[in-house]
């Protein structure tokens, strides 16, 4: 209530039509009901002076006056106001103060005061001001006791009359001219409502207790009856908000069936004009014809007194529209009568899109879960399953989840488990504690045991009451037997001899295998996000990585072969395969699949060497016989004519020398060319390098010069191989003046031997065995050589020196006779850095050692025996026959085998000595001595042949045999064989 000062007020008039409470006026008139005689009484006191009488009299007509007002004031007018306004009015007070007691802090502060207007700035400024209070006993009951007459009782509660603190009161007192304030208490004898300050002028006499009880009782009594309207009045609007707040229609009706009341929702549904629906429709005209009849009978039932029932009719809306409704519907009973009925409707349409809202709601979820790959099912505390998704249900073996709902583990394919899985459903409820991701064995409806990951969790309501278990579950049968595949594949990778790189598309590498890592010696996280380009060699042009990236790019595969470099700096060749990994949004990565294939690709080297080696091998082979023949003919008469030469001029024998030593060259030329083919005649012997080094270093001093200083260091430790010292040595010879030629303006070579044991590794592409080696290295500080030259180095015919200076047979015959020893030769040079020639030979463990050669010996003759001479070349046949006859052999000679065998048959057991060319047309010279051999066991047979040992061992004459002489051989010579073999046992 708003507080503020009121000036003082005029009479005031009741309106028409107002209703007093009958109990206000009996307790205003009360006063003057009572009589000694039974009629009113009025003192008057002498003089015409009013009495005291008068002044009750007075008082209780003012107290009537403020019932009357009170009662007749309109809705909303401040109860206090108006009683304030009275009392200051018929107690003919100054001013009058209007106090309310605050309860939270219980202690008055004054409301409103009532002064003339002169004064009511004084009255604003002690508005809210506290007010000391006076507590007085009053009767109990006191209402009740002032209408009955009589004011005894014995209870008694308490009424609060306030005062100002005496400043406070003072000031007013001379402000307002106020001789004294009297004070009248507001209560209903539990608690105090406010107190009224009635200010009286001096002289005026003091106010009758009667009459100040009686303004107090009665002002209570107006007060509460106020605080009742106003609390009913709320309730009503409260209850008429909550109607009309409501959803659905409400109403009433009276007996006729015409509408009394409606709230909002029947108002705007049915069209009613307003909530007092005076001028509503009646009821039957807003149900659908076909229900009135039976809406009648209902509505007359309800009058009748029935109780409440439930109908189901169909109503009309404003807009003409049908809709399905359920009526709840009572009578209304006043004073034991049916004065109507009232209704509540219930759109069934509404309900209907609810249901099918939740059936659409339930319909989706269903849908939804059903979607779901994972198996999901609920159950309630006794593990009996509410509801699942169509996974779980379709491994259970019911058609839909409809089929699992009320069953229990007990009815499912894993019914032997069923105890243990109830024991974890006790556990999660009992815990409220989820059992989150663990692996189990499920069996499926056909028997099927599957892996798979579940997770339990407890059920709870919005209230967080416990319901059941909730279970998640994955079948990961799959993804484990995928996992186990993936494991399987890494570990296959990794284990691979073959090396794999993955990298992104633009090259970053992102995985490398162990086998990469083993290949190239980079550790992983040098390589981890880096560009293969760190294994370029140089070997590749730009164009070739661009085709090879434009390739994989455009999605293809990728095959060739990459020159990569190794940590170390050396060359990695491989064979690789790079292809593009393709996933939903195009390549994602690039994986290369590589085998190194350095060792092949030097062993095919090393094969097409051979294969040139053989085929020079075999154009030598050829050269050389020929050659060989024509040169047993010139150095055989070179010879004849030497031994016949004393008589002859100086010039002449000059002449004749210089043939003989052209024969000599010629000679040495043909065994380089065997030499380098490896088809030369060897005489291998067990000998030790050293000692041959030894041997041969007063000679290589003078063949190097001395502007190169020479350096023996020789560590074998006695090794002994096992080779032909001559050959041996000519390879040293070679390589020595190979050296010096690098080494134009001198230098230093270096000759060093040790014996190191070699392993398969260590072997490498060589068809070797593993064991103990003999090392010769050869060293020089020259010029040294590329890796083109390198390439070529042991090439026949191929050289570096310029024309006329060398016939490029060098090195070819050093690589021939140690290939024929059984041995290999490695190279190291680099441009302008010298090169180092190492030579491996097998160790011949053993005490044998090399023989000493033999000193020249007197000339071998015959003794007039005989020999059978064969030798299809008829230049050599006759240059033979003169050179044995010469000899002191007597010889018959044949161009081929056939001739030979019938000279032979003829002259059966006449000839001691066979001498027979090995290949010859019409048959061999072995077939010719075999077949000589069974019909004479005593001849003796000593072949000559211009072919190499390899061509010589087809017939079944081995290189080495003794009863063999190679072409070119001296007249000399073939005497001495001639009588050996005829000596010979």
């Amino acid at each position: 209530m708003a507080s503020s000062v009121r000036q003082t007020p005029g009479p005031r008039r009741h309106g028409r039509g107002s209703i007093i409470p009958a109990r206000l006026i009996a307790l205003a008139m009360w006063p003057f009901r009572r009589t000694r005689a039974g009629r009113p009484t009025r003192a008057v006191a002498a003089g015409g002076n009013p009495t005291r009488e008068d002044e009750r009299r007075r008082g209780l007509l003012a107290v009537s006056r403020m019932a009357v007002e009170c009662a007749a004031a309109p809705k909303g007018t401040d109860p206090l106001r108006l009683i304030g306004d009275q009392i200051h009015a018929v107690t003919g007070a100054v001013g009058t103060i209007v106090s309310t007691f605050d309860e939270e802090r219980s202690e008055l502060r004054v409301h409103h005061v009532v002064a003339p207007a002169a004064l009511r700035a004084i009255g604003e400024r002690i508005i809210g001001q506290r007010v000391i209070g006076t507590v007085v006993p009053v009767p109990r009951g006191w209402g009740e006791e002032v209408l009955r007459g009589s004011m005894e009782s014995a209870d008694l509660t308490y009424l609060t009359f306030g005062r100002f603190p005496a400043a406070i009161e003072t000031a007013l007192k001379v402000a307002l001219n106020i001789e004294r304030f009297t004070g009248i208490g507001l209560s209903d004898g539990q608690r105090v409502f406010a107190a009224v300050l009635v200010g009286l002028p001096p002289g005026a006499p003091p106010l009758d207790p009667q009459v100040v009880d009686i303004f107090s009782k009665v002002a209570t009594m107006l007060l509460r009856q106020k605080e009742a309207e106003e609390k009913t009045r709320d309730t009503e609007s409260r209850f008429t908000d909550m109607v009309d707040g409501l959803p659905q229609p409400v109403f009433e009706l009276d007996r006729r069936g015409s509408i009394l009341f409606a709230n909002a929702t029947a108002r705007s549904v049915f069209g009613v004009p307003s909530r007092e629906a005076r001028h509503a429709p009646p009821l039957l005209q807003i149900v659908a014809p076909q229900d009135r009849r039976a809406a009648f009978s209902e509505f007359v039932a309800l009058r009748a007194g029935r109780s409440q029932k439930r109908f189901h009719f169909t109503f009309v809306r404003a807009d003409g529209t049908p809709f399905p409704a359920v009526v709840t519907a009572s009578p209304i009973l006043r004073d034991g009568r049916v004065t109507g009925v009232r209704g509540v409707v219930g759109d069934l349409s509404l309900v209907q899109r609810a249901e099918q809202r939740a059936r659409d709601s339930q319909q989706m979820l269903q849908l939804v879960l059903d979607l779901i790959p994972q198996t999901i099912f609920w159950k309630d505390r006794s593990s009996v399953y509410l509801g699942c998704n169509l996974v779980f249900a379709k491994r259970c073996g019911r058609p839909d989840p409809s089929a699992v709902v009320g069953l229990t583990d007990d009815d499912m394919p894993w019914r032997q488990e069923a105890e243990r899985y109830r024991e974890i459903d006790r556990q999660v409820m009992e815990s409220g504690v989820p059992r989150l991701d663990y692996s189990q064995t499920m069996v499926t409806s056909r028997g099927v045991d599957r892996s798979v990951r579940l997770s339990k969790l407890p059920l709870r309501d919005s209230a967080g009451v416990l319901l059941g278990v909730l279970g998640i579950s994955e079948d990961v049968t799959e993804r484990m037997r995928s996992d186990e595949e993936r494991r399987l594949l890494g570990a296959a990778v990794d284990q691979a001899v073959e090396s794999v790189v993955i990298t992104d598309t633009a090259g970053a590498i992102q995985y490398v295998n162990p086998a990469f890592l083993g290949a190239f010696g980079y550790p992983r996280e040098d390589v981890l996000g880096a560009n293969p380009r760190l294994l370029k060699s140089g070997r590749h042009d730009e164009a070739f990585y661009r085709q090879m990236w434009d390739t994989i790019s455009d999605g293809q595969v990728w095959r060739g072969r990459l020159h990569n470099r190794r940590r170390d700096g050396s060359v990695l060749i491989e064979d690789a395969i790079i292809s593009p990994v393709r996933e939903a949004g195009g390549t994602s990565h690039y994986v290369k699949v590589a085998r190194d294939v350095t060792y092949e690709v030097e062993l095919e080297g090393r094969f097409q060497q051979a294969q040139k080696m053989e085929a020079v091998g075999r154009l030598a082979g050829g050269v050389a016989h020929d050659f060989n023949n024509i040169l047993t003919v010139i150095s055989g008469y070179g010879e004849l004519l030497s031994q016949a030469g004393a008589g002859m001029p100086g010039g002449w024998r000059e002449e004749i020398a210089a043939i003989n030593e052209a024969a000599d060259r010629a000679r040495g030329l043909t065994a380089q060319l065997l030499a380098f083919s490896r088809k030369q005649k060897l005489e291998p012997a067990v000998i030790e390098l050293d000692a041959v080094l030894r041997g041969i270093e007063p000679m290589l001093r003078r063949l190097i010069g001395e502007d190169i200083a020479l350096g023996l260091t020789l560590e074998s430790s006695r090794s002994t191989v096992f080779v032909d010292r001559g050959q041996i040595e000519q390879v040293i010879l070679n390589l020595a003046v190979n050296a010096r030629d690098a080494m134009p303006h001198g230098g230093r070579l270096a000759l060093r031997t040790r014996r190191q044991r070699i392993d398969a590794q260590g072997l490498g592409a060589r068809d070797a065995r593993p064991g103990d080696y003999a090392i010769l290295e050869v060293q020089d500080t020259g010029t040294g050589m590329t890796e083109e030259v390198k390439a070529h180095l042991f090439e026949p015919f191929f050289t570096t020196k310029p024309e006329h200076e060398g016939t490029g047979l060098g090195l070819a015959t050093v690589y021939g006779i140690v290939a024929q020893s059984g041995g290999f030769i490695e190279v190291d040079s680099t441009l302008n850095r010298g090169a180092t020639f190492r030579i491996l030979l097998p160790i011949r463990d053993t005490a044998e050692a090399a023989p000493a050669a033999a000193g020249p010996s007197a000339a071998a003759r015959g003794s007039q025996e005989r020999v059978l001479l064969v030798e299809d070349d008829t230049p050599i046949r006759v240059l033979l026959r003169r050179s044995l006859e010469d000899g002191g052999f007597v010889v018959t000679d044949a161009p081929n085998a056939a001739q030979a065998l019938q000279i032979a048959r003829a002259h059966a057991g006449k000839f001691q000595l066979l001498v027979t060319d090995v290949v010859m047309p019409n048959g061999s010279g072995p077939a010719l001595a075999e077949t000589l051999r069974r019909e004479q066991p005593e001849i003796k047979v000593l072949f000559i042949s211009g072919y190499t040992a390899h061509e010589t061992e087809k017939y079944g004459i081995a290189a080495g045999e003794l009863n063999l002489l190679q072409k070119p051989f001296s007249m000399r010579e073939l005497a001495r064989r001639a009588r050996e073999t005829l000596d010979r046992p």
